[in-house]
């Protein structure tokens, strides 16, 4: 699956030999269950995601209304 994730990537930037086997190396593949929060506003960020498959759902606090976002992703990744 980190093939996957490489070759995503790469039709959006150059990945080097090098860097590919950094990602190789380094990349872990999670898979989580539905409803799961994986980011809540002003939590520090040490990771980063990338949906390989699935659904995912993002909202947007805009001074008192809330905004709702999903994307669908069914079989082939695809940039949010």
């Amino acid at each position: 699956m980190n093939a996957e994730l490489i070759s995503f990537l790469a039709r959006y930037i150059h990945i080097s030999e090098d860097l590919a086997a950094v990602f190789m190396k380094t990349s872990l593949i999670r898979k989580f269950t539905k409803g799961t929060v994986l980011l809540r506003e002003g939590d520090p960020i040490d990771e980063a995601y990338f949906v390989l498959k699935g659904c995912i759902r993002s909202y947007v606090r805009l001074s008192c209304h809330v905004r709702s976002d999903d994307r669908k992703i069914a079989g082939e990744p695809r940039p949010l």
